[in-house]
């Protein structure tokens, strides 16, 4: 990570713990609403963050939710097969049971970041152009047409004077220099002919209310700065998100500002709102169809991935041109939904959200499907930018997920950065985080994906499936770490409370961030349902992993127990991808 956002960023979030008192969770335990098959099965709260060259968020912190959980249990859809080898009795000494599902304390922190920045990575794409305009159909601002910009501006999108656009915009504007946002003013959509305010971003409030896909839930004002690849600046791009439905369809709008919200780097207003004359009108109706479009381009179906997921019906194919998406994103009940990027680096979903925030695993993810079948999640990046002690932070939550596929996807949080359950298959995905980053009742199938773990040691892996049913199971990947973290776990697991618990690697390459005994295993010893297994854990260079030290009660598989794993049918209850 760029050393010098990082003390920015930490700057940033220990200010703000004065302003709005939000400190990590405490570890007394917290049901889990929508996760297994027990009513009392918990995890307590701890820190979580992602930390990058390529983003942070840079919102107000708000304060602490309450974090009663949802009471509604989910049934799972896991997939079925044998239980297989079981092991020996573990020797492991226990973990408190206060630390499963979370980490050791850490100083506590707010749950919305520093400043958000690209670097190196996926932000938004672009060609090498300049100039002042809407957006070309890569999903950035494009030179043309010329507009009348004030000084020091040069785009915005919607672009001012644009007609027949989406009515689910995210504002945008382009600087030829560094901005950031002020700690007050606001940003103000008006409906045109009656002078109201129809959506209101303020930056002088620790949190709002927004409704996402019937949900009701508390954000950080969402408002970002980005370093723009296009112009190669640092902290260029000013991105403003309203929720879906503010805007609506047939009318003419009007963005002003309340104050000075975006700031130079010398303090100074960067740019005078009076100079800004940008209106835009909306088209007459919401598209509908099998085939919808999100981009930030005029020829877009809409402009949010919550607006096209608010329009799909079943089947519905939704393709999203390369841009930065804030938000947090819903869908339920809908199946066959295939949400597909145009490009996986430059399509980027991102946004703010973690038990601190919305408390229960209903609440709390950036991105969540429930109660869906045959969804696919493809060719994208999706982003839970929560920092560290910002508590538990799904990037992409699937409950009852039947026949579900993510490909060619990076998702990327610190703590839970998956929560799945049901049946699901991830292929040529990067998972990134450091504290149970993995987890549910399965049953989920791993092909060639890489796992990596960031910012310090922590948990691949907690698999909390039945017993005798099929957890989550790593075929041909790659296990890797950020330079310097050592001691990492393979997964861990109270045996007195999921006895069943099963995950397996199978020709799997490890780095030597591993630990050694590879596994935790406590709650008393290892029961004979347990399944921590491995086959031909080999390192980058391709030579056999040391297993000598690994914990009783895992077990290395013989080629002939291994073999049957490398089958998703076999895994995902005879459903082959």
């Amino acid at each position: 990570m760029n050393h010098a956002r990082h003390a920015r960023l930490a700057w940033q979030v220990s200010s703000l713990l004065a302003l709005i008192g939000c400190s990590e969770s405490s570890s007394n335990g917290q049901a889990l609403d929508g996760v297994g098959s027990s009513p009392t099965s918990s995890i307590d709260p701890a820190s979580g963050s992602f930390t990058s060259t390529s983003m942070s968020s840079m919102v107000t912190g708000p304060a602490s939710a309450p974090t009663t959980p949802n009471s509604d249990a989910v049934t799972p859809v896991p997939g079925s097969g044998p239980a297989g080898p079981t092991g020996p009795m573990s020797t492991e000494p226990a973990i408190p049971t206060s630390d499963v599902g979370s980490h050791p304390q850490e100083a506590p922190t707010s749950a919305a970041g520093g400043t958000l920045g690209s670097g190196s990575e996926p932000g938004q794409a672009g060609s090498d152009q300049g100039g002042a305009g809407g957006v070309d159909d890569a999903g950035v601002f494009e030179p043309e047409p010329p507009l009348d910009l004030p000084d020091g501006l040069l785009a915005v999108f919607p672009t001012p004077g644009g007609v027949e656009l989406c009515a689910d915009p995210t504002l945008m504007l382009r600087f030829s220099h560094s901005v950031r946002l002020a700690g007050s003013g606001a940003f103000i959509v008006r409906d045109a002919d009656s002078g109201d305010a129809v959506a209101r971003v303020d930056l002088g409030s620790t949190s709002t209310q927004v409704n996402v896909g019937g949900s009701n839930l508390r954000i950080p004002p969402p408002a970002f700065v980005v370093d723009d690849p296009q112009t190669g600046g640092e902290s260029d791009l000013v991105v403003v998100s309203f929720a879906a439905g503010k805007l609506s369809y047939g009318g003419s709008f009007e963005v002003t500002f309340d104050g000075d919200p975006i700031l130079g780097n010398d303090g100074q207003p960067a740019l005078d709102p009076a100079e800004l004359d940008w209106t835009f009108t909306t088209r007459a109706t919401a598209p509908k169809g099998e085939a919808l479009s999100v981009g930030l381009s005029r020829d877009a179906d809409y402009c949010s991935i919550q607006g096209a997921l608010d329009a799909a019906s079943d089947g519905t194919t939704i393709e999203v041109s390369p841009g930065v998406y804030p938000g947090l994103m819903r869908l339920n009940g809908k199946d066959g939904i295939t949400l597909r990027g145009v490009d996986r680096e430059k399509t980027v979903l991102l946004g703010v959200n973690n038990e601190s925030l919305n408390g229960g695993t209903r609440s709390r993810p950036l991105f969540l499907a429930e109660s869906v079948s045959d969804l696919t999640i493809e060719t994208l990046t999706i982003k839970n930018l929560t920092p560290q002690g910002g508590s538990q932070a799904e990037a992409l939550a699937l409950l009852s997920c039947d026949r579900c596929a993510v490909r060619d996807a990076t998702i990327e949080s610190l703590q839970d950065t998956l929560l799945w359950s049901g049946r699901i298959y991830a292929e040529q995905c990067l998972i990134v985080g450091n504290v149970d980053y993995i987890w549910g009742t399965g049953a989920v199938f791993f092909k060639e994906c890489e796992i990596r773990t960031v910012g310090r040691k922590g948990y691949n892996l907690q698999a909390r499936n039945d017993a005798g049913k099929y957890g989550y199971v790593f075929v041909d990947s790659k296990l890797t770490a950020e330079p310097g973290i050592t001691g990492d776990i393979l997964a861990r697991i109270e045996v007195d409370r999921f006895p069943g618990s099963q995950v397996a690697y199978i020709d799997c390459e490890m780095g030597s961030h591993i630990a050694p005994e590879g596994w935790i295993i406590t709650g008393g010893g290892a029961s004979s349902q347990l399944r921590f297994w491995e086959y031909n854990s080999h390192s980058p260079s391709g030579d056999p992993i040391d297993t000598s030290r690994r914990a009783a009660g895992s077990r290395q598989l013989s080629a002939s127990e291994a073999e049957p794993l490398r089958d998703p049918s076999v895994v995902l209850g005879g459903w082959s991808p």
